[in-house]
């Protein structure tokens, strides 16, 4: 289908197939339409129906739908570009969509503010003991708390994925007074980070190991029995990246052993965590359904983020920031 250019448009004419999620249609529909025919999708069924004219679609998929996203990816034989809402691909299969030829852009950016919202509220919830003061309203008794009560300031936050998410953290933290060391995998000249497996040597000194790098061969388990035995007593191992890029079981070991303070984590490497895993009840474990990344805005952001990437797609693809299907990001 070929689409007129209107006049208040700068963009040339395309005739892109666009298979795009019906939840933001209202915001999406009016932005898009100058770009291409659009296709709209309630559910997997119709992402599949969809998908085979389809030169782009938006999947907005939780990553344990594998099966039924290998579907829609199957049925969408001329795609050139697949965008997800998500910030982590690993439940993608980087390597056949690179193979196809398809370029993949993900979420960068969309949800670091309310992650990190999430994750200064799980720092304030360690410091002040908030897990056990519920527990006892739960019990109606009125308590006195098992430790005294820290402030954030001068506390030293380890954060380990410095992007988009990092970074938001690193602002939130610094507001409250706490020290950022910032890890990086590349070197950077910027104060406070650290390049490599620099990371290790802060171990020791941190109150905080905060996780939000991508799930990667190189990162599973990047926190196990070592690195946990290195961490300063009583700090605490915050997870919002991947369930993977934790060892569960020695997380428990630990807890349970009280080598650190406790864990705040909003995934786990296997979701929905089943009822009788023992993460439920390790001690000090503060654990939420992957739902940090949820905000009022997410959707705003998802939109204005896709119709960006659109934008660059009709007009040179080439400076689109594609995932990397070697790097896994």
């Amino acid at each position: 289908m070929m689409i007129v250019k209107e006049s208040s448009v700068n963009y040339a004419p395309v005739s892109n197939v666009m298979v795009l999620p019906s939840r933001v249609r209202a915001r999406l529909e009016p932005l898009v339409k100058p770009f291409g025919e659009c296709a709209w999708y309630d559910d997997i069924d119709g992402a599949v129906a969809a998908a085979s004219d389809a030169d782009l679609i938006w999947l907005t998929f939780r990553a344990h739908d594998n099966h039924d996203l290998d579907r829609v990816l199957a049925a969408g034989t001329r795609l050139r570009w697949v965008h997800t809402t998500m910030t982590g691909v690993d439940f993608l299969d980087l390597k056949a969509l690179a193979r196809r030829g398809v370029m993949l852009t993900n979420g960068a950016g969309i949800p670091a503010e309310p992650i990190a919202e999430h994750v200064i509220m799980c720092m304030l919830a360690a410091n002040r003991g908030l897990s056990e003061l519920v527990l006892a309203q739960s019990r109606q008794a009125w308590i006195k708390p098992n430790s005294e009560p820290r402030e954030l300031a001068g506390c030293q936050a380890l954060v380990i994925g410095y992007g988009h998410l990092g970074r938001a953290i690193a602002a939130k933290a610094r507001a409250l007074g706490v020290e950022v060391v910032g890890v990086r995998r590349t070197q950077s000249s910027e104060p406070g980070v650290v390049a490599g497996d620099e990371w290790r040597g802060s171990l020791a000194t941190a109150d905080f190991v905060v996780l939000c790098v991508p799930l990667t061969d190189q990162t599973r388990h990047l926190i196990a029995a070592t690195e946990l035995a290195a961490m300063k007593p009583g700090a605490w191992l915050i997870n919002v990246g991947r369930g993977g890029l934790v060892d569960e079981d020695a997380l428990v070991e630990s807890l349970h052993a009280g080598a650190i303070g406790g864990a705040a984590i909003d995934v786990v490497e296997h979701e929905p965590l089943p009822p009788d895993h023992p993460l439920w009840t390790a001690p000090r474990l503060l654990i939420t359904p992957h739902v940090s990344w949820v905000s009022n805005r997410t959707d705003e952001r998802a939109v204005e983020l896709f119709t960006r990437r659109l934008r660059q797609f009709v007009d040179d693809p080439a400076t689109m920031p594609v995932v990397d299907a070697a790097l896994g990001y």
